[in-house]
């Protein structure tokens, strides 16, 4: 099963007996973007069950990703008619359970990886939505939100409770670049830890094949 029901997550209860006897598992992704949808109005609320539910999310798509990799990887390229919020750190997410499958990566740098991909866009919700359709330059305005999501997104994981400080560190730095031109700080090389390195791949990769008002997909 993918998800372990707790009482202290009165609205996720149920989850178990919606999805156990499905097999199909593009019904599965979608039951875990709408659970992404819950954690992220959780996160936006500083709810202290933050963490429990990136982890149900995280052992889902481990579960999900080893169940049926081809056909996570055929969602990344294909299933694009949800809401990009939503797919997206899902996508980031499955890419970066493959590769952290193949190089057989410790547990807990795992978790910090996934839940990584799934939270470090939670500042910029609103405007991630807004871009994907528009097809104008960045006005400056959105240019300094855009620049200043990592460090929102570690806050609101803050704000709810969360102390692992590879996560946040790792939200902090993944639009960061190995040669000094990334943000919020223009850290270089080996001052950036390796989950955000592989977090920022994979962000990219899913980014690029989805389309946009101004493109199609790559």
């Amino acid at each position: 099963m993918l998800f372990r029901s707790q009482t202290v997550v009165g609205d996720l209860e149920e989850i178990d007996t919606k999805i156990k006897n499905k097999k199909n598992p593009f019904k599965l992704m979608q039951e875990c973007s709408e659970y992404t949808e819950k954690l992220f109005e959780a996160i936006e609320a500083k709810d202290p069950t933050t963490e429990y539910r990136v982890q149900q999310l995280v052992n889902g798509l481990i579960k999900l990703c080893d169940t049926y990799p081809d056909a996570c990887l055929c969602a990344i390229h294909h299933l694009h008619d949800g809401q990009y919020t939503l797919w997206h750190p899902l996508s980031v997410a499955i890419l970066c359970q493959l590769v952290v499958k193949r190089l057989e990566l410790p547990d807990a740098e795992r978790f910090v990886i996934l839940a990584t991909a799934i939270t470090s866009n939670i500042g910029m919700r609103k405007l991630q939505e807004a871009l994907i359709k528009q097809s104008e330059p960045l006005n400056e305005h959105q240019k300094l939100h855009l620049n200043a999501h990592p460090a929102k997104s570690a806050e609101m994981l803050m704000n709810t409770g969360i102390s692992n400080v590879e996560w946040i560190k790792a939200v902090f730095q993944h639009h960061e670049r190995v040669n000094g031109e990334g943000y919020p700080e223009g850290n270089v090389g080996e001052d950036i830890g390796r989950p955000a390195k592989l977090v920022a791949i994979a962000d990219r990769y899913a980014a690029m094949v989805r389309g946009r008002a101004y493109r199609k997909a790559i």
